[in-house]
């Protein structure tokens, strides 16, 4: 239940005119902000893998490894351990999160899938 007595109240259509510009700056700032955030994070992604050895001793024929391909296979291992957040993730990124409620598939209601 919301506490309407420590609503105060908007006296003019100025007023509202200014609260809502700033709103609106606010919120341009802050989508500016998650925008630079992911692309810097793609960045990241795609420059040459930090941790090579750890990938390189499992995946040997794999040439110009990418921090993205280390946290693909941190992700899918973390899946196969039993994390079911994990196991989602996976799923949803490969677009095959629908392929768990395949009439055949025996696990159906089983496992809550």
């Amino acid at each position: 239940m919301a506490n309407d007595s420590n609503l105060i109240p908007i006296r003019s259509e100025s007023e509202a005119r200014e609260l809502g510009r700033r709103g609106g700056v606010a919120s341009g700032e802050s989508r500016r902000q998650k925008k630079h955030f992911s692309k810097t994070l793609q960045l990241i992604a795609e420059l040459p893998a930090i941790d090579i050895e750890t990938i390189a001793r499992e995946f040997p024929d794999i040439s110009d490894i990418t921090n993205q391909d280390v946290m693909a296979v941190a992700l899918f291992k973390k899946a196969m351990s039993g994390d079911l957040g994990a196991m989602d993730r996976v799923l949803k990124l490969i677009d095959q999160d629908k392929s768990c409620e395949v009439v055949d598939n025996p696990l159906v209601g089983y496992f809550g899938l």
